[in-house]
C-alpha cells in the first residue's frame, strides 16, 4: 500500500495538474485524503492517515488535535498555499521512504 502512495506522490511531484483541478493546497490535500482513504478502505490492516499523523507528530516533536493537512498549512507553511503544497509532498515522500525501509 505504501508503494501505491509513493507512486502517486512521484506523479504529483512532476505533473500535479494531471490529478487535481487547480494548484490550491485544499485541492491537493483533498485529493490525497481521498486517495489515502481509498487505500485504507481496500486494506483495513493499515490506516495510512493515522500512521502519517503519528509519524508527523514524532518528526515535528508535537502533539496536536489538528488534522495533518491543517497542521501542514497553518503551522509548517504559515498559510502559504504554494509552500504548503511543497511541504506536503516532501513530507509524504519522506514518510513513504521510511515505511519502505522498514518493510525491506
Amino acid at each position: 500500500m505504501i508503494n501505491n502512495l509513493s507512486s502517486i506522490i512521484d506523479r504529483l511531484k512532476n505533473r500535479r495538474g494531471m490529478y487535481i483541478f487547480d494548484n490550491s493546497y485544499n485541492s491537493l490535500a483533498s485529493f490525497l485524503i481521498g486517495y489515502i482513504s481509498a487505500i485504507n478502505d481496500y486494506n483495513s490492516d493499515i490506516n495510512i492517515s493515522n500512521e502519517f499523523r503519528n509519524w508527523l507528530h514524532k518528526r515535528e516533536g508535537i502533539h496536536t488535535s489538528l488534522h495533518w493537512s491543517a497542521y501542514i498549512l497553518n503551522e509548517c507553511a504559515k498559510k502559504n498555499e504554494e509552500k504548503a503544497c511543497q511541504i506536503l509532498i516532501e513530507l509524504l515522500y519522506e514518510f513513504c521512504q521510511e515505511k519502505k525501509e522498514k518493510i525491506i
